[in-house]
């Protein structure tokens, strides 16, 4: 019970340790936002991005006794990511606030205004929610049933875990791409 309390804890400090990117982020298109900011968000976001890639080459949490933890390598592999992802920018304010509608600019035609439909894009979203979540899941049960026939050390299994997890995520996107296209939807 202190390990998955270790473990949730982890996670969320990880969330609220992200929190000041994804503010950094959004305001780095506003007026306010100095070249000040931009560095110390920078150097924010680099020195997380290192510490989280030093989590995941040894898959120790820190500041417990955990070693080798389970999925904590994959996890903050994949926070590192993210980080990298949400660097702030030194980008001009946005000309069109309201989200709905954007310019599509043509080099030999008139611009025209695209609709955005939210309901599509929030459906986006639950579909990679439930095709990351859901294969998740069934790599975990894949390399329980393989580590009862096979066994491996910590770091093939390591290696195990991450082919396997792509795998079962490039079949659950063929999986909703057929069921769309068996009901005549295209992506």
């Amino acid at each position: 019970m202190n390990e998955l309390l270790s473990y949730l804890s982890f996670v969320a400090f990880s969330i609220l340790l992200f929190i000041p990117s994804l503010w950094a982020r959004r305001a780095s298109s506003r007026n306010g936002f100095t070249i000040t900011a931009y560095r110390i968000f920078f150097t924010y976001n680099v020195a997380f991005m290192v510490i989280y890639l030093g989590i995941s080459r040894t898959g120790n949490i820190p500041l417990t006794d955990i070693e080798d933890a389970p999925f904590i390598d994959l996890f903050s592999f994949i926070v590192a990511l993210i980080y990298g992802y949400f660097m702030a920018s030194l980008r001009k304010p946005d000309p069109y606030p309201d989200l709905k509608y954007f310019i599509n600019s043509k080099t030999n035609g008139p611009r025209k205004c695209i609709n955005l439909n939210i309901d599509h894009i929030l459906y986006y979203i639950k579909a990679s929610i439930l095709v990351v979540g859901g294969s998740g899941f069934y790599t975990v049960i894949f390399n329980y049933v393989l580590s009862e026939i096979i066994s491996l050390a910590p770091q093939q299994w390591r290696l195990v875990s991450y082919i396997t997890y792509l795998i079962f995520v490039a079949l659950g996107i063929w999986g909703v791409r057929a069921h769309h296209r068996k009901r005549g939807y295209t992506l």
